[in-house]
């Protein structure tokens, strides 16, 4: 591994009908506490469901980024759900 990764898991996914759907990265600093050992990317399938999924995350979570077209094209956002877990949602 690298020197901030260490021995820590970079990627990780999960796939729903052969489609890349959910990755996981270990945290790549130290100071965990609960939640945000791993980071938890979904990629949406709609528009409407990363609207969805960001509105029920965000209404109890913390917004780390606001829901928004980013630089690469997609539309995206990071949020902070009420259990400190890290969420990256992310469409097209």
């Amino acid at each position: 591994g690298d020197a901030v990764f260490g021995e820590r898991l970079m990627h990780s996914r999960l796939a729903k009908n052969g489609e890349e759907f959910i990755y996981i990265t270990d945290a790549p600093y130290d100071g965990f506490t609960t939640g945000n050992r791993v980071t938890i990317l979904i990629n949406f399938e709609t528009e409407d469901d990363i609207k969805y999924a960001y509105e029920v995350l965000s209404a109890t979570g913390k917004v780390e980024m606001e829901l928004q077209v980013a630089f690469w094209g997609s539309t995206y956002a990071q949020v902070t759900d009420r259990f400190g877990v890290f969420w990256q949602l992310n469409f097209g």
